[in-house]
């Protein structure tokens, strides 16, 4: 036989109840059922939270990655949008604070070899004063006195790629 019992706060009395045939057997079903579709809902919502999860840290990995091979690819001007104050976000400003140094170092760089450029034309212009010029015609007359052709080849080969390199 199977008893039920239950306790009544407002008498102040205890009930038990005799359960038919089969009764339990039918409780203990429904409360498996119950429990398995629980266990279930259970695994199914953690594991979209846990999808959720993974992709909320590896979503801006593969975003701080494509932005690498941009700037790999010589895209000086690429950024990453910081929208989070973790590590992950740490590591975007990171790389946007380098990717503004090195973008700055270029244009230093090519400033630098303008100015160089600039310098070596300035030089060269100071080379080509009339005094140089009155010397090398002077060396080419007298080599020409002197019958030797091919110098007066070079002097004159020398002088014209110096002329072309000062204009």
């Amino acid at each position: 036989d199977q008893y039920i019992c239950a306790y009544n706060d407002m008498a102040n009395v205890y009930i038990l109840r005799e359960l038919p045939e089969g009764a339990m057997n039918v409780m203990v079903k429904i409360l498996l059922n119950t429990m398995g579709i629980c266990v279930v809902v259970i695994l199914l919502f953690s594991s979209i939270f846990s999808k959720f999860i993974a992709n909320s840290v590896s979503y801006p990995i593969r975003e701080l990655r494509k932005k690498m091979s941009q700037m790999e690819q010589g895209d000086l001007s690429t950024r990453v949008e910081v929208t989070r104050t973790d590590e992950i976000g740490y590591l975007g400003e990171s790389f946007n604070h380098m990717a503004e140094r090195i973008e700055t170092l270029v244009k230093n760089i090519d400033e630098e070899k303008h100015s160089l450029w600039i310098a070596e034309t300035r030089s060269l212009n100071l080379q080509m004063n009339p005094h140089f010029l009155y010397n090398t015609l002077d060396l080419i007359k007298w080599n020409a006195k002197l019958g030797r052709n091919q110098e007066i080849t070079d002097i004159a080969v020398n002088l014209g790629k110096l002329l072309r390199k000062v204009m």
